[in-house]
């Protein structure tokens, strides 16, 4: 083939997520804590994640791509990890809302309960800089300022 096998790099990407984001479960907690603190979901909730900011991705693939020896698969995924239930709690707790909430009963098609990235670990040292709630306060803060 065109690729020698032993030297391709795959990365495999976790749920990435960053500002001006208008479609997701971000816009949406967001949207709705600004207007009727209501959340319809068509699923039972427990679809779990692992979050990574696009900034964070970047840079861990910028410190891939400088390390000559990062052949293989890697995961890459951010610190947080939240079933859309959890999301949710984790939400309400830090601004203080409580959103009424309707769930449907599709159970999720595919949990990722544990995301390793080890593998990355090994090659790279990199900690990401943003985490769910850091996110999500700047980004209501830039809209509250609009």
């Amino acid at each position: 083939g065109i690729c020698n096998k032993y030297q391709a790099t795959i990365l495999r990407l976790s749920n990435l997520y960053g500002g001006n984001q208008g479609k997701g479960v971000f816009a949406y907690l967001i949207r709705s804590y600004l207007t009727d603190k209501k959340l319809n979901f068509n699923n039972n909730g427990e679809l779990v994640r692992s979050f990574l900011h696009v900034n964070d991705c970047a840079k861990i693939i910028y410190e891939v791509i400088k390390n000559n020896n990062a052949s293989g698969i890697y995961n890459l995924k951010g610190p947080d990890t939240y079933s859309i239930r959890e999301l949710i709690d984790v939400f309400e707790n830090r601004f203080k809302v409580v959103f009424e909430k309707s769930f449907g009963s599709q159970l999720p098609w595919e949990n990722i309960n544990l995301l390793d990235d080890s593998k990355l670990s090994s090659i790279i040292n990199y900690q990401p800089q943003w985490n769910i709630i850091d996110f999500l306060q700047h980004e209501i803060k830039g809209i509250k300022n609009d």
